[in-house]
């Protein structure tokens, strides 16, 4: 029971460092989406102001990529959080236990 336990524990350290990755990686994503936004709308105003009607296509691709990017981070970043906690929950019953029998 014990060795289940310090394996348990090592597994929500290791669950935990790919938690802060991803939601580093998240935030790094968001500031770039942003930014591009910010550029996107600069750019549409200096063509309207050329009196040109289309933004590049390729500008909306790339908008588009990193959104989906974004999403399927969030999505790993929920699915790693259900798992870190369900992780503490094992590690505490496990603790509950051992302490119960002593």
């Amino acid at each position: 029971m014990i060795k289940e336990l310090l394996n348990l524990i090592k597994e929500y350290d290791v669950i935990g460092n790919q938690l802060n990755l991803v939601k580093s990686e998240l935030r790094i994503k968001e500031f770039e989406l942003k930014t591009r936004k910010l550029q996107l709308e600069f750019d549409s105003e200096f063509i309207e102001g050329l009196k040109v009607k289309e933004i590049p296509s390729k500008v909306h691709e790339a908008t588009l990529k990193e959104a989906r990017e974004i999403c399927d981070l969030k999505a790993k970043r929920d699915k790693l959080e259900h798992k870190f906690k369900m992780t503490k929950l094992q590690i505490d019953y496990i603790k509950n236990v051992i302490e119960s029998k002593q």
